[in-house]
C-alpha cells in the first residue's frame, strides 16, 4: 500500500482548517466524494 508522510498529513490538515474557516466547506465535501470513489 502507499505510504503517507508525516508532510503531507500536515498540509491536508492545514487545508481542512482553512476551508473550514474560511466557508469553503464544501470544498472538503468534494474532495472527500472524489477520493472515496477511486
Amino acid at each position: 500500500p502507499p505510504t503517507i508522510s508525516l508532510e503531507q498529513m500536515t498540509g491536508f490538515g492545514m487545508f481542512m482548517i482553512r476551508a473550514v474557516l474560511s466557508g469553503r466547506g464544501d470544498e472538503i465535501v468534494d474532495l472527500a466524494r472524489t477520493n472515496l470513489w477511486r
